[in-house]
C-alpha cells in the first residue's frame, strides 16, 4: 500500500510532466510556425528588393540614354541667340558646327517621328534660314567655309 501511494504520486507527477511537455511542444510548434512565416516574409522581401534593384538599374540606363538624346537634339537658348545675333567669327563657326551636329541627329527617320523633332524643327528651320542669309555687310573672318546646314 505504501508503494501504491508512491505509485499514485509518481503517476500524478508523470501526468503533470506530460502535460507540461505537451504544452511546451505546442509552444515550440507555434514558434516554429512563426519562424516559417518570418522566413517566408524575408524571402518575399528579398524578391521584392531584387525586382526593385532591376527596375532601378533599367531606369538609370533609360535615363542615361534619354539624357544623351536630349543633349543631342536640344537647342539651348544661348545657342539660338548666338547664331542669330553674334558676329561672324571663329566662335560663330563653332556655334554653326553645334547646330549642324544637332541637325545630323534629326536626319534619322526614327528621330523624325519623335515629339522632340516636332518641337525643335521650327527653330532649326529658322536657324538654317538665318545661316543661309547672313546679315548684310557681314564678312567671314576666316578662309573656312561655314558648315552646310
Amino acid at each position: 500500500m505504501k508503494e501504491s501511494n508512491n505509485l499514485k504520486k509518481l503517476h500524478s507527477e508523470i501526468s503533470t510532466c506530460d502535460d507540461a511537455l505537451a504544452e511546451m511542444e505546442n509552444l515550440l510548434k507555434g514558434f516554429q510556425n512563426s519562424l516559417g512565416d518570418v522566413s517566408s516574409e524575408i524571402r518575399h522581401l528579398q524578391e521584392q528588393s531584387l525586382e526593385m534593384k532591376i527596375k532601378l538599374r533599367n531606369r538609370k540606363a533609360c535615363e542615361a540614354e534619354l539624357r544623351k538624346f536630349i543633349d543631342a537634339v536640344a537647342l539651348p537658348p544661348d545657342l539660338i541667340q548666338n547664331i542669330c545675333d553674334a558676329e561672324i567669327t571663329e566662335t560663330y563657326l563653332e556655334y554653326l558646327l553645334m547646330v549642324n551636329n544637332k541637325m545630323e541627329c534629326f536626319k534619322d527617320a526614327e528621330t523624325q517621328k519623335t515629339e522632340a523633332f516636332k518641337d525643335v524643327q521650327p527653330e532649326l528651320d529658322k536657324l538654317r534660314n538665318k545661316v543661309d542669309d547672313p546679315p548684310c555687310g557681314s564678312v567671314w573672318t576666316t578662309n573656312r567655309r561655314a558648315p552646310t546646314l
